[in-house]
């Protein structure tokens, strides 16, 4: 087990104690945030009536995910891990849920949640875990997600603490490791070397520079950059396969969505087979509509944004 100690992410002195988290051994830091002085909405009950029962915990916020590959398939076992932690460590479990139990879809999206590429949460597989505590400083509240992706375990730890005057003797938290954004908006279209690393890394990628107009599913004029990317790291091993998943702004109904996101996927697919010459049986293609936002859907930018399809390696 490597043990990730309590941490203060911007080395502030003035800090509770936090919750001291055990990962397996090779879990990866993505990121680190923290506020100073801010607020933490822990839910303490499943999704019913239209909401979930959520608690405001005030203090020092921090947000923490990791990646763990290999562990795609233990989102059950590390969360159950994490839950015993908890308590070992005098907090009270007041949520401990997965999936359906928790309200699917409704409770993912009522919940603070990383946006992708510092976290990912599969709609029909994850698990949250919410605990308190009281401390002689005041309450703390720590927020545990579970999920994966194609290749890895996906872990989200959001906790607040109260500030306080003494100061601790605190170890920073690991140092996430910095890779390309293919998000369209942040950075350019990679180049070949980056989008192979990124998938291999990561196991999905945001295929950039493939603008979609609303309501529409053709591809614009090539040539793409991504593609020509994606095309010669999946030439470079023919036994690898990839699904395209198309997404979509929240305009329209959620039927109509998926639809329009099935064509963006297959628009792409269509695209690596034939200008490409890729193998149909590396690639496949679903769409889902606007159920995996990335950004808001009440700007502009964030409609623009949500409009993507992505690429998520296969096993």
């Amino acid at each position: 087990m490597t043990r990730f100690a309590a941490i203060c992410l911007l080395l502030v002195p003035h800090m509770a104690a936090a919750f001291d988290l055990s990962l397996p051994e090779g879990a990866e830091a993505i990121a680190a945030r923290s506020v100073a002085d801010g607020a933490y909405r822990l839910p303490v009950g499943v999704y019913g009536d239209g909401a979930v029962p959520l608690v405001k915990v005030d203090g020092r916020v921090s947000k923490r995910t990791w990646r763990i590959v290999g562990q795609a398939d233990k989102v059950t076992a590390l969360a159950r891990s994490m839950e015993k932690q908890l308590v070992a460590q005098g907090y009270e479990i007041v949520l401990a849920c997965e999936t359906e139990d928790c309200g699917g879809f409704d409770f993912r999206f009522a919940v603070e949640v990383l946006p992708p590429p510092d976290m990912y949460v599969d709609l029909a597989e994850y698990r949250f875990v919410g605990a308190r505590r009281e401390s002689a400083d005041g309450p703390e509240a720590v927020g545990v997600l579970v999920s994966h992706t194609a290749l890895a375990a996906m872990v989200q730890v959001i906790e607040v603490v109260p500030a306080v005057q003494a100061p601790l003797d605190l170890v920073p938290a690991p140092e996430p490791k910095t890779l390309p954004h293919l998000d369209g908006t942040a950075t350019p279209d990679p180049a070949a070397g980056q989008l192979a690393q990124r998938l291999e890394t990561k196991g999905t990628a945001v295929l950039s520079g493939l603008a979609f107009k609303t309501g529409a599913s053709e591809l614009g004029e090539g040539p793409f950059a991504v593609l020509d990317g994606l095309a010669a790291w999946l030439r470079a091993d023919v036994a690898r396969r990839v699904m395209l998943v198309g997404h979509t702004d929240s305009e329209g109904d959620l039927e109509r969505n998926i639809a329009l996101s099935q064509a963006r996927a297959e628009a792409v697919m269509s695209a690596l087979v034939k200008d490409y010459g890729i193998d149909k049986a590396q690639v496949s293609a679903r769409g889902i509509g606007f159920l995996a936002p990335r950004a808001s859907n009440a700007t502009e930018e964030g409609r623009e944004a949500n409009r993507r399809v992505e690429v998520v390696v296969l096993p």
